[in-house]
């Protein structure tokens, strides 16, 4: 995860100073980070324990002692942030957005994101200035509008 401009809730989650302290937890959180685990509906705990010679439950209990969060807190922050990116920068519905991210059910994301960034996605989405001026004129998130071939 690199810099993207802003501090995304992945940044400001580790305690201990803003450092890892056990090596299992920077394992863990290295590969639920770079191999995109946090998208899937359920974090796979059983695979990350076992990977790093801990039982889920203890693997869950360090975690949260060194990252300040459990692992569900934290998988949902990172697929809560890469929703903004994708609607800051696409043009995919709420839906589709909803199921890229791990999220079953679209009225749930819309209930996360709103609980965190304090507004629907789809109104953050229209408060967000587009780089690119044509996302401006594109339908409204959740829109069935089909544009004719003249």
């Amino acid at each position: 995860m690199g810099d993207r401009g802003s501090q995304s809730q992945w940044g400001q989650l580790p305690s201990a100073g803003g450092r890892i302290v056990d090596r299992r937890v920077a394992q863990v959180l290295g590969k639920i980070g770079s191999e995109g685990l946090y998208l899937r509906p359920r974090l796979p705990v059983i695979d990350l324990a076992r990977d790093v010679g801990l039982s889920p439950s203890r693997l869950a209990h360090i975690f949260k002692i060194d990252a300040g969060v459990s692992l569900g807190q934290f998988a949902r922050a990172l697929r809560l942030d890469r929703a903004k990116e994708l609607l800051e920068s696409t043009h995919l519905s709420v839906k589709e957005i909803a199921g890229k991210v791990g999220i079953c059910h679209a009225s749930h994301f819309v209930h996360q994101f709103q609980k965190v960034y304090g507004v629907p996605p789809g109104s953050h989405r229209r408060r967000t200035p587009s780089l690119d001026p044509r996302m401006r004129a594109s339908p409204s998130v959740g829109s069935r509008r089909t544009i004719k071939a003249a």
